[in-house]
């Protein structure tokens, strides 16, 4: 009798088994690393049907080949675009969370989250309300209110507190209607009748409900990172009072004009 050949056993892992693990390769490794990002996620959810056979035919058909152009390229040079695409969204989420940090991390505990314990007036503020006195300063309110919005952390910025006093029209049916005060979370107090400066500040302070309390004139553009110096030098004493040092505003851009030395910037 003639001995058949003999032929190893064939495996009853697929064949593409080990691309649709390559594929979830990047979103396992932040898992593993404690960490989620969507859009890795969906690169890889989006791909696997694609490489799986049956699934491919029974969501395209017979001609899925001719009518996905991405089946034209190898499996591996798919594997590559599909990582190259993930690490680069990856790198993008990492630049831009690095470039919202004005100052280092560093900087930023050393102002919210340490306390001198040998300095009885030290203490940890956590959120800020800015309070605007505004008496007709029409479209000026609403560019003070979106400055102050862009230049604080959501975490940090409690509140903005627009006192009213006295516009006509009133602020909240002209430049502050409903959308802006929804979009940079505005709360209006409105007096019929102008009382003034210091009266318009005193309400605007008893409102607020922040652990520091900032008025501004309602002109003005904080510049980025204002906030650090004010969390610090009050936080090193509750009695502190913090005065910026202002600068020439260009009121056609919003933008500031020449230095400020660093100093509780506007």
């Amino acid at each position: 009798h003639a001995l058949a050949p003999h032929m190893p056993p064939k495996s009853s892992l697929p064949k593409y088994a080990i691309r649709v693990t390559l594929i979830w390769l990047v979103p396992l490794c932040e898992i593993f690393y404690r960490s989620f990002h969507l859009v890795p996620f969906l690169l890889a959810a989006t791909l696997t049907p694609i490489e799986v056979p049956k699934v491919r035919t029974r969501l395209c058909g017979v001609r899925a080949k001719k009518t996905l152009p991405c089946l034209k390229l190898p499996s591996l040079l798919r594997l590559l675009v599909l990582w190259m695409l993930q690490v680069w969204w990856l790198l993008l989420w990492r630049a831009g969370s690095n470039s919202e940090q004005l100052l280092p991390e560093t900087d930023l505990e050393r102002g919210l989250d340490s306390v001198d314990e040998s300095n009885p007036l030290a203490w940890q503020p956590r959120s800020i309300s800015v309070v605007l006195p505004c008496a007709g300063e029409g479209e000026y309110a609403l560019n003070t209110v979106r400055a102050v919005y862009e230049s604080v952390p959501f975490g940090l910025l409690r509140e903005i507190i627009v006192v009213d006093d006295g516009s006509q029209p009133p602020l909240s049916d002209s430049y502050l209607g409903p959308d802006a005060v929804k979009r940079y979370g505005v709360k209006i107090i409105r007096h019929a009748e102008t009382v003034g400066l210091i009266g318009a500040k005193k309400d605007g302070g008893d409102a607020a409900t922040g652990d520091i309390v900032v008025f501004f004139d309602c002109h003005v553009a904080p510049q980025p990172g204002w906030h650090f110096s004010f969390v610090k030098l009050i936080g090193d004493n509750y009695r502190r009072i913090v005065t910026p040092v202002i600068t020439d505003l260009d009121v056609g851009t919003w933008k500031q004009r020449g230095g400020n030395n660093g100093q509780a910037p506007w």
